[in-house]
């Protein structure tokens, strides 16, 4: 059979299409969510992680605490009462205990957790963190003062991670935001280095040569929705072909990307002035990778 490899450079794991997961890298990070974990028996402690989309912090948050109680919660663009809804449903697996009421308010939801992890230690990871912007602000001023009564009393191990950079340094580094000061670690995970992507590849790949590290196929356009076509130029290829998501529009969005980027430049010179609010942050996300 046929054994196809997709790797995300990226992140932290690599995925077969026959199951097998293999995790790579990020062994300081492991060690760092160790002790932490193990400081947060005595009290609570708070770990920021940042990280563009993809760059595996999901990943390695779930491998730090494999074979021990955690909750994973991802906070998607609905409304607050849908969020806590999947969150009670997260609970109840996870702790497996059941939750009393119902819950419409993310913040009375932390609280209930804090009791909780004060005879019941365990860690919370809660993923895009930034978007409670976008559906409750005021949930940050809140979990400030819910942690600093709570904090030497629980003993929850607290994850907060966040893929939109200018955003998650705005809420833990600015000094007028509630939350400043209060993580006890920041973890800022980056894409992984030319020798760990060689490790992978050639792991899965024995006769891998050097210029096979650059070497890869994209299929776009409507001819790319055929299966029958990919699966044949794969056999003629030799190895997988990457098919996009919405291989239709890969021409269309790319031309945005590069018209957005030689905007942002002409605003770095001093050419063009930002006037939205959503597009200065966009810029200083921009502004950050470019660098």
């Amino acid at each position: 059979m046929y054994l196809c490899l997709q790797i995300d450079v990226g992140g932290t794991s690599v995925f077969l299409f026959n199951g097998i997961m293999d995790f790579y890298d990020r062994e300081n990070e492991l060690v760092l969510l160790a002790e932490t974990e193990a400081l947060s028996e005595h009290s609570a402690r708070m770990t920021v992680i940042v990280g563009r989309r993809r760059v595996g912090k999901t990943s390695l948050a779930k491998k730090a605490f494999e074979g021990r109680p955690f909750l994973y919660f991802f906070v998607a663009r609905k409304a607050e009462s849908l969020l806590c809804q999947e969150f009670v449903d997260e609970i109840e697996f996870g702790l497996k205990k059941p939750v009393p009421g119902e819950f419409r308010s993310f913040i009375k939801l932390f609280e209930y957790l804090l009791i909780i992890s004060q005879s019941e230690p365990f860690t919370l990871i809660i993923d895009e963190f930034q978007e409670f912007y976008q559906i409750n602000d005021h949930v940050y001023s809140e979990m400030q003062n819910l942690w600093d009564r709570y904090k030497s009393t629980s003993k929850m191990n607290l994850i907060l991670s966040g893929s939109v950079y200018s955003l998650m340094k705005k809420i833990f580094e600015n000094a007028k935001e509630p939350l400043f000061g209060r993580a006890n670690e920041r973890i800022h995970l980056k894409p992984f280095s030319v020798e760990v992507i060689k490790t992978i590849v050639t792991d899965h790949r024995r006769a891998c040569k050097p210029l096979d590290l650059l070497a890869f196929y994209i299929f776009t356009g409507g001819v790319a929705k055929n299966v029958g076509m990919v699966k044949a130029m794969e056999t003629v290829l030799g190895m997988p072909v990457l098919v996009p998501e919405e291989p239709l529009i890969t021409g269309a969005l790319g031309a945005a990307i590069l018209a957005r980027d030689q905007a942002f430049r002409l605003v770095q010179d001093g050419r063009l002035e930002m006037k939205k609010k959503e597009l200065s942050e966009a810029y200083i996300d921009f502004v950050e990778k470019d660098r």
